[in-house]
């Protein structure tokens, strides 16, 4: 039997929600002409999309953005945290300074597009004040899953279920035989201080998971995250990307309410992407030593 294959199917697509206002020029272009599925956007009509968002911000007045106030943790979130805290100094987790209470939507953001059907996959699963902190503090319990993996020499590629995954290399330790493994990340919602601000460094997706639960009706806005030094990498003076930092330095940071502000955000469909972990090997020459 032939196979009927059908010319310009449009690719499988996922919702989103973009602060397209505070991304460089191209980079936001770039989006919208080639990951964009609905609307549709040439280079003209993409260009405009981003010069309104653009002019908004740049016409807007200026933002102190103090960090939020940090209230106080109920007796089950400060006993989970105690716990959390405990073992992260077991670990040895320097990064780690404390578990934190704040409105998320007063954090400054570096991260400018959020796939809302992901965040809705998270609040299936916070329903409740317990599920609610568990997924802030990374302790809920994952879905069992098996990775896929294609293997020929110095060449593996995994499929893994999105990005935050590593390749690392640990050293064994009393009965820990150590080995290479593919970890996962942490799964906690981080945050990191700086100057007056405080910024939103991971889980976007939980943190619109369940701040959709309670937005706009619900009173209580706030969120358990784990205060860190992660943030520190796009901070620094000797960060890579100086666009970001000077952003999140600038008058008119973008703020996670920003995801909410119908002013200042877009919602698009977006090219549904899938990830592999890429691990190749290769033999390197150098001159020997005397």
């Amino acid at each position: 039997m032939a196979t009927i294959v059908t010319p310009n199917a449009a690719p499988r697509s996922v919702a989103a929600v973009v602060l397209l206002g505070w991304m460089p020029r191209d980079q936001a272009i770039n989006l919208l002409t080639n990951e964009c599925v609905e609307p549709h956007f040439d280079q003209v009509q993409a260009a405009e999309a981003w010069e309104q968002f653009h002019a908004r911000i740049q016409e807007s007045p200026e933002r102190p953005c103090a960090a939020p106030q940090r209230l106080p943790l109920t007796g089950a979130e400060r006993q989970e945290a105690n716990g959390f805290l405990h073992r992260c100094r077991q670990m040895g987790a320097a990064n780690i300074q404390d578990v934190i209470k704040v409105d998320h939507r007063l954090c400054t953001v570096w991260q400018l597009q959020i796939v809302t059907e992901r965040s809705e996959a998270y609040a299936r699963s916070m329903g409740t004040s317990h599920g609610k902190l568990r997924h802030c503090l990374g302790l809920h319990v994952a879905p069992a899953g098996q990775v896929q993996i294609m293997s020929r020499p110095n060449d593996v590629r995994v499929q893994i279920p999105h990005a935050e995954f590593t390749f690392n290399f640990i050293q064994p330790t009393g009965q820990n035989g150590g080995g290479f493994l593919i970890q996962e990340m942490a799964k906690h919602i981080t945050t990191t201080a700086y100057g007056q601000r405080l910024l939103l460094w991971s889980g976007y997706h939980r943190s619109f998971a369940l701040m959709t639960n309670e937005y706009p009706e619900g009173m209580d806005r706030s969120l358990v995250a784990v205060l860190t030094t992660d943030g520190d990498a796009v901070l620094s003076p000797q960060s890579p990307n100086q666009g970001v930092r000077e952003m999140l330095r600038g008058l008119r940071p973008p703020l996670f309410a920003d995801f909410f502000d119908e002013r200042f955000c877009m919602r698009v469909r977006l090219r549904k992407k899938r990830c592999e972990l890429w691990i190749q090997g290769r033999i390197m020459w150098f001159d020997a030593e005397s």
